[in-house]
């Protein structure tokens, strides 16, 4: 597991983009059904992985 520190200004910035994407998002998804959903996060999960995994990579 990874923790990550945001300093007051990084929360600020991350909250806008919260805000500003929340309601894109929902129009994005609002027509996929829930196994749709569930592959895609099974596949962003399995390019996270990979990219944990292979971070000092250099080909």
């Amino acid at each position: 597991m990874k923790f990550h520190t945001l300093t007051v200004k990084g929360k600020v910035k991350y909250e806008e983009a919260l805000r500003r994407l929340s309601p894109k998002m929902g129009l994005i998804f609002a027509e996929w059904n829930a196994k749709d959903l569930d592959a895609l996060h099974a596949s962003l999960f399995q390019l996270k992985t990979w990219l944990d995994e292979n971070r000092e990579r250099r080909e």
